[in-house]
């Protein structure tokens, strides 16, 4: 008795539901009130007073009531909207058949109970219940003629140009106050990207007809699952268009400062300005914005330097004047350890002179006669450091940002303690020096073979894989960012420590291998440029790997080697996993020589352990060719990351000139605990 109980409760509740008499749309909620009146919008003998016409679409019939909930959007409409007259065409478009040619069959089957409403079998009219005069005659025409009330008549009449289905949903948000397209999670990429146009352009329909709840539930919206639910690259649309539309469309003060703090929030997780740097819009920004993003104290770098990255992304083409480069430095926050960073990349983009002026040599003579040991590096050092003060606009001397600083300064801390304890007689420690795989007090050499040609895959490979020897050497803080040649005695078999720096003539048997190792998240990238000065062409059998080494014996990386057209390098993707290198990308070089980019983004640790790192080679800004890795926590810490370099293919009387030069990153680089 009580199941069947139930089942005539949820009958009568479906028989409800269901009745056509109650216009509703599926799905929707259909409580009291205005919820009711959602589905007579579609119907013909609606109880609607105000028409939205759209263009060349069906007519949608609108309650004052219900509208007017909302605060401002009836004025909007009617202020904004083209007016109509009051009559309407015969034959009225069938909205039912209309919607399912334009393929809007999602709304189609929403309102498919409005086609009990319709007459399909009798001529059309102007309106279902033709307003009129009841005794009419060619003598008298109207004179004490009654006239019948038109109960369908509209009070108003307006013309919308929006898209049938926003208005739809503009409506909906209206009287239901929800939107289908937020709870939509379609599938294939054509969907995701249809989805976000839609989301966009609700967003900007928001702000035309002042929706303030609207908008500020798409705002919401964007920054929690839009790239969950519409991918990397739909976010990136969104994100470059809701900027552009703030920046020259939105007057409401209200909506700028939501779209604004909105943008900034989403721009400063670390995932999104990453994705964002990466695209070609980046360099479009203005300078305005990018101050905003930059100078936010909530923005996820690991440390300042990384400023410095973004302000070089922003400035590929080259085409910034020089006052923006100076006024968008002004987001580096500076400190006596990261000043000569800021210096650096200013001297690198011909903003800053490399030399003191003629006062400044003057000075530095009257300062020698009184102090002899004055270093002259360090008085040029100092009058950089005295122009860059005159050419940035402000000093930003705001904390620090990066997780990293905390422990920065208790590194510092704990050096100096150590130096104190040390001169009070405490035994020594022992020197630092640099970590390799498997060790923590020496780095790990490579072997530095390949003796054999570059088609010998089996060569190439051994060439790379690190042993388990190691080579002791001291580090100076000069040397942080330093590499150093390897080579493996031919008398004892061991692996001897050569010269150090950025520049090497490398012969067969020599390998250039980073002296300190990467262990800290952050942004790393080296310019490295190889010639063969001794030669007229590059010899074809010549190639050299180019990437890291970490562990004991892992290696990723890519190989570099001549094509068959002149000028035309080829680079191919080299793994410890992969039993040959993959398909080639192209590079443009000289006959002799070639030079690129190695950026290394090295990600925070997750919840798992694993450390997440991109790997890719840029030529002029743009990446040619990326690959990513996955090392553990455990790896970092002990061993940690490494660029190396290693010729191969190279004859005993051969030579392979190798230059670096480091672009970012080099300032996180510190010895092995």
């Amino acid at each position: 008795m009580g199941k069947q109980d139930a089942g005539g409760g949820n009958g009568v509740a479906n028989k409800e539901n269901r009745d056509p008499g109650v216009a509703q749309v599926g799905g929707s909620k259909a409580n009291t009130g205005f919820e009711l009146l959602f589905g007579e919008i579609f119907v013909e003998t609606s109880s609607g007073d105000l028409g939205l016409q759209v263009k060349d679409g069906p007519l949608l019939r609108c309650h004052t009531p219900a509208l007017a909930r909302i605060p401002g959007f009836l004025s909007q409409l009617r202020s904004k909207l083209k007016p109509l007259p009051l009559h309407i065409e015969k034959a009225p478009r069938n909205t039912l058949i209309w919607l399912r040619k334009k393929g809007l069959r999602r709304i189609a089957e929403q309102i498919q109970f409005a086609s009990f409403a319709e007459d399909r079998y009798t001529r059309g009219t102007d309106v279902v219940e033709r307003g009129g005069w009841t005794t009419c005659d060619p003598l008298s025409g109207t004179r004490g003629g009654f006239q019948r009330k038109d109960n369908l008549r509209l009070a108003e009449r307006y013309e919308i140009s929006e898209d049938i289905e926003r208005t739809v949903e503009l409506l909906r948000f209206v009287y239901l106050d929800q939107i289908e397209f937020m709870s939509m999670k379609p599938d294939t990429d054509e969907g995701k990207k249809k989805l976000l146009g839609q989301m966009v352009d609700m967003l900007f329909l928001a702000n035309r007809f002042a929706v303030d709840q609207l908008f500020a539930r798409l705002m919401r919206w964007f920054p929690t699952h839009c790239r969950t639910t519409c991918g990397d690259g739909a976010f990136c649309d969104a994100y470059y268009k809701i900027q552009y539309y703030w920046q020259y469309s939105v007057e409401e003060p209200l909506f700028r400062n939501l779209m604004k703090t909105t943008l900034v929030g989403m721009g400063c997780v670390r995932t999104n300005f990453q994705l964002l740097s990466w695209d070609e819009r980046w360099t479009g920004l203005p300078m305005g914005f990018l101050q905003l993003l930059l100078d936010h104290d909530d923005l996820a770098i690991t440390s300042e330097a990384e400023i410095l990255v973004l302000i070089e992304r922003w400035n590929a083409n080259r085409d910034k004047e020089a006052e923006e480069v100076y006024d968008i430095c002004c987001c580096y926050r500076q400190s006596a350890d990261n000043i000569e960073a800021l210096v650096f990349f200013l001297s690198n983009l011909g903003l800053l002179e490399t030399q003191t002026g003629k006062k400044d040599e003057e000075g530095e003579k009257k300062k020698k006669k009184k102090e002899e040991n004055v270093n002259r590096e360090d008085a040029i050092k100092a009058g950089q450091i005295a122009k860059l003060f005159q050419v940035l606009p402000r000093r930003n001397q705001k904390p620090l940002r990066g997780r990293f600083e905390k422990e920065k300064r208790k590194r510092r801390e704990a050096a100096i303690a150590a130096a104190k304890a040390e001169e009070g007689g405490s035994p020594s420690a022992a020197s630092p020096s640099a970590a390799s795989p498997g060790t923590a007090a020496s780095p790990e050499a490579s072997i530095a073979g390949g003796a054999d040609a570059a088609d010998d895959l089996a060569a190439a490979l051994a060439s790379v894989e690190q042993t388990n020897q190691a080579v002791d050497v001291e580090v100076d803080d000069e040397d942080l960012d330093a590499f150093m040649v390897i080579r493996k005695d031919s008398d004892s078999g061991k692996f001897v420590a050569g010269g150090r720096g950025l520049g090497f003539t490398v012969q067969a048997g020599e390998t250039m291998t980073q002296i300190v190792s990467i262990r800290d998240p952050g942004q790393y990238r080296i310019r490295v440029a190889m010639s063969q000065k001794l030669a007229n062409l590059w010899i074809p059998a010549h190639t050299c790997f180019v990437g890291l080494v970490y562990n004991d014996a892992c290696f990723c990386g890519y190989q570099v080697q001549a094509s068959d057209f002149l000028g035309i390098y080829e680079l191919r993707c080299m793994t410890s996993v992969s039993a040959k290198p993959e398909k080639p990308v192209f590079l443009t070089g000289s006959g002799t020589k070639v030079d690129f980019d190695l950026d290394l983004c090295v990600d925070m640790k997750l919840v798992n352990g694993i450390v997440g790192c991109k790997f890719q080679v840029m030529a002029n800004s743009i990446s040619l060719t990326m690959d990513e890795i996955q090392v553990s926590s455990k790896c970092m810490k002990e061993g940690g990351l490494r660029f190396q370099i290693v010729p191969m293919g190279l004859d005993h009387k051969e030579q392979m000139d190798v230059r670096l030069t480091w672009i970012m990153g080099n300032g996180n680089l510190r010895p092995a605990p």
